[in-house]
């Protein structure tokens, strides 16, 4: 089996220098992000064809933003087009990596139901000299030392737009791995685990997620996110923590972005708000869809 354990040296230095000399050329890398494959039919199933998770997609377009780097998503539940399949009808993803091969694969950790077949996969992309990663609500506790003898080269715990990228970096060698906050690995068979990320508070600098980074996926219904965290503590759920919000002001505008009038809709990840919240909400929708209508009123 490849030794596919991220370089994480600080040998290589990628930057100008004063003179603007000393540049070495960078290969152009490819991140693969894979949301896998329910293991039957479920009650997401049949919107899962129409539709994707946000985490994964809103990590790979942070990666679109860093230099030598192209990025795309699989969703294995929404794979249709031309896809090429194996006997299964699942994803072959020996004909993806002939065609477009990836050089990092991160997986989407986020319904344990689902764990086996990233399981799977990893050691199919390990086997084949590929840096693997995971992360999503399932890796916690006794589930990241498992998921690291599975194939499994980095588990990123909690949310990775800015961890995704310092992995990158460090599998270039511009960074070590040991500083990287929020994140767990093996070092001679036993499990490392970094100091904890501070959570993101500020959503407004994010990129609004490319959805066109989701390769042979037919999207219909469009997932956005506004809130993070959810301070109910319901026994059967993972989303845990004091509720962290994007300004209202912020988020409805975005919304147009996604969709034509008339065309797919929109599934939007508000849990729980207060009413001042809600209000707020409902004003800056009324004036978003007020400035729609004026727009396409004077295109005609």
């Amino acid at each position: 089996m490849a030794n596919t354990k991220l370089d994480c040296r600080q040998g290589q230095d990628f930057h100008l220098d004063e003179e603007g000399a000393n540049r070495k050329p960078r290969k152009r890398r490819r991140l693969r992000v894979i949301i896998p494959a329910y293991p039957a039919f479920n009650v997401y199933s049949r919107i899962a064809r129409t539709t994707t998770a946000l985490g994964p997609v809103s990590v790979a377009t942070s990666v679109q933003e860093m230099e030598g780097w192209d990025v795309e998503v699989i969703d294995e539940n929404n794979y249709q087009r031309s896809a090429p399949r194996n006997e299964a009808g699942l994803p072959d993803h020996e004909a993806l990596q002939k065609s477009r091969p990836a050089d990092v694969v991160g997986f989407y950790g986020g319904l344990s139901s689902t764990i086996l077949r990233v399981y799977e996969l990893a050691r199919f992309y390990k086997e084949r000299g590929v840096s693997t990663l995971a992360g999503g609500q399932h890796f916690i506790e006794e589930n990241i030392p498992e998921a690291l003898r599975n194939g499994i080269d980095v588990v990123v715990k909690g949310e990775a737009e800015e961890t995704i990228k310092e992995l990158l970096y460090a599998f270039e060698g511009r960074l070590p791995r040991e500083e990287i906050k929020g994140i767990a690995y093996l070092d001679n068979d036993q499990v490392i685990q970094t100091k904890e990320r501070e959570l993101l508070r500020d959503f407004n600098h994010l990129p609004l997620p490319d959805f066109s980074l989701v390769r042979y996926a037919k999207i219909r219904i469009f997932p956005v996110g506004r809130v993070r965290g959810c301070g109910m503590d319901c026994e059967f759920c993972t989303v845990k923590g004091k509720p962290r919000y994007a300004t209202p002001n912020v988020y409805w505008p975005k919304l147009p972005l996604y969709t034509r009038p008339l065309e797919p809709g929109i599934f939007s990840l508000l849990t729980i708000f207060s009413a001042r919240i809600g209000w707020k909400l409902c004003g800056s929708a009324i004036s978003c869809a007020i400035t729609r209508s004026g727009s396409r009123n004077d295109s005609n």
